[in-house]
């Protein structure tokens, strides 16, 4: 979704890049997600994406914007091969989700 001018993007592209993928998840994707959820579950969205610009996601959506987001200051201490879990609410807040999951014990232990 690169649509800077630049050799390699720079932070302020990448800013950019953020904020269209968090109108995104609050807009399309949110209603892609809900229109696919059976009745009573919640809408679920997958997005894999590498540790320094989920970062700058997390800063969007739990600060309201990425001002304070710089390339390489990891902010939100998400783990390489890890999941962690954002929850979009209708009124546009984000919070949190479950806590544990951003961890990656798992890929060190022996195959059965």
């Amino acid at each position: 979704d690169y649509r800077g001018v630049s050799e390699k993007e720079t932070e302020a592209e990448c800013r950019e890049r953020g904020v269209r993928v968090v109108e995104w998840l609050r807009g399309e994707g949110s209603a892609m997600a809900r229109a696919r959820a059976m009745d009573g579950e919640p809408a679920v969205i997958v997005l894999c994406a590498h540790r320094t610009f989920a970062d700058l996601l997390c800063r969007i959506l739990l600060e309201g914007d990425g001002a304070k987001w710089s390339y390489g200051e990891i902010e939100y201490q998400l783990h390489n091969a890890a999941i962690s879990e954002l929850l979009l609410h209708p009124d546009g807040r984000a919070t949190r989700g479950a806590r544990g999951m951003d961890s990656t014990s798992h890929l060190s232990m022996p195959l059965p």
